[in-house]
């Protein structure tokens, strides 16, 4: 994991600007337990990022870590929910609400 975090520091030094790189770098971090230094890229990477899905991904990374997979399923989940709940209501409300 050394070299993968001296390989990404090596790219961010060429394409400083670039979050994709800035997230591996900060996962590679976090996969050494260095999670203050994997924040800081993260963060760094989300004040770049453009992609409204690659920022949700990032921010739920700085909210749960790594272990995000199953938190942003949960979320998934409950919006799934509440789109089918006001589908629902506004089914009903057209059908004189049965």
């Amino acid at each position: 994991m050394d070299k993968a975090v001296a390989t990404l520091e090596r790219a961010i030094s060429l394409e400083p600007q670039d979050p994709t790189i800035i997230s591996h770098l900060g996962d590679a971090l976090w996969q050494q337990g260095r999670r203050i230094e994997a924040r800081f890229r993260w963060r760094q990477a989300l004040a770049l990022e453009a992609s409204a899905e690659d920022k949700r991904k990032l921010q739920a990374r700085l909210d749960y870590g790594l272990d995000a997979a199953p938190a942003m399923l949960a979320q998934k989940i409950h919006r799934l929910r509440e789109c089918l709940q006001i589908r629902k209501l506004g089914w009903n409300s057209t059908r004189g609400g049965q």
